[in-house]
């Protein structure tokens, strides 16, 4: 029996969302900036204390024209990842944007700063004085093109929505191994 735990990637266009979970699920990694048309949502299968668990995970688009969308598919998300690069400064001032558009109640938020491989410009300082004082969030840098940390980021998440429960009934998530994931969820564009 699995229990499913939803995750949901929000921040600017070309923070490499999409390649983070490429690089999670698959192991893969592609050079080529292939952009997000919508949403898309990946499955992957981990085994946290003896327990399986199915992590359902949404890369979200940052274009006006899917703001209504992303916002229907944050609802029912156990946890946010809000992804900034570390080497683009605009990237990690809009995580404010992002917070505040795409808060949810009863979910666990973490900042994540990707391309942790090339030289930040984003100062540990300003991190931490302008964001995870403001919206107490736990914070981890990753890089998707070698992998560092990016294994390690979605087991301390799904860590951290278990030892939380969010008043989440896991029980009611049950699914079979073999139960194909619903598909009443966002759609591609």
């Amino acid at each position: 029996m699995n229990s499913r735990i939803k995750i949901v990637l929000v921040g600017d266009s070309r923070v490499g969302k999409s390649s983070v979970i490429s690089r999670y699920k698959d192991n893969y990694f592609n050079e080529t900036f292939i952009p997000t048309l919508g949403i898309d949502y990946r499955y992957k299968d981990v085994n946290i204390d003896g327990k399986t668990y199915q992590l359902e995970i949404w890369d979200t688009v940052e274009q006006e024209k899917f703001r209504d969308m992303t916002l229907n598919c944050i609802r029912g998300a156990h946890a946010i990842i809000y992804m900034f690069d570390c080497n683009n400064l605009t990237s990690f001032q809009n995580i404010n944007f992002w917070t505040k558009t795409f808060n949810e109640e009863n979910t666990d938020n973490f900042l994540v700063g990707n391309k942790s491989d090339l030289q930040n410009v984003v100062s540990t300082d300003e991190i931490y004085k302008n964001i995870i004082n403001s919206y107490n969030m736990d914070y981890i840098e990753i890089s998707a093109l070698n992998g560092s940390n990016v294994s390690d980021m979605f087991e301390h998440i799904v860590r951290s929505v278990l030892n939380k429960n969010l008043g989440i009934n896991f029980e009611s998530l049950e699914i079979k191994e073999d139960q194909e994931p619903p598909k009443n969820y966002c759609f591609f564009f």
